[in-house]
């Protein structure tokens, strides 16, 4: 029936799409976002299981997500396979990227997403076997424990 189970506590649901839940990523308020692939959404769930947000197809470029991550500012990027691109959204889910997403010839089915200490974002291509850099794009994703010994948490380089 979909959904979703914690360990050593009660099990909430994140998405009312049966098996259909293809990543997940918690942000730094410990909300959970999860994606949709078939029916391209992204989910925004609190601790206790209740949605905060709810964006659609379409929107910002969401079109066959496949992967998400959260950078240091809790801004939320996601690969989209269906239309070659990647999607920003605010912490509150409005849509940072164009209409059809950030889009290059580089990305091919892109799979994955990922945000580095540098603030680059990194996006895995199904298509054509290789991996896209965007340089400095986000805000570092450093652990905590190294953002505020550094304090850099949230700050682009």
């Amino acid at each position: 029936a979909g959904g979703a189970t914690e360990f050593a506590n009660t099990g909430y649901a994140i998405s009312p799409y049966a098996g259909d839940d293809n990543a997940v990523a918690i942000d730094h308020a410990g909300n959970v976002w999860s994606i949709t692939t078939s029916a391209s959404t992204m989910l925004e769930t609190s601790q206790t299981g209740i949605t905060q947000s709810s964006t659609g197809s379409g929107t910002g470029g969401l079109d066959g997500p496949a992967g998400i991550a959260i950078d240091g500012n809790s801004q939320v990027w996601t690969a989209n396979s269906a239309n070659n691109s990647v999607s920003l959204f605010s912490n509150s889910a409005t849509a940072l990227s164009p209409s059809g997403g950030f889009t290059d010839s580089s990305l091919s089915t892109p799979g994955g997403v990922a945000v580095d200490l540098g603030g680059s974002v990194w996006v895995t291509n199904k298509g054509n076997n290789s991996v896209t850099r965007i340089l400095g794009a986000a805000a570092p994703a450093a652990p905590l424990s190294t953002a505020a010994k550094n304090n850099t948490t949230g700050a682009k380089p």
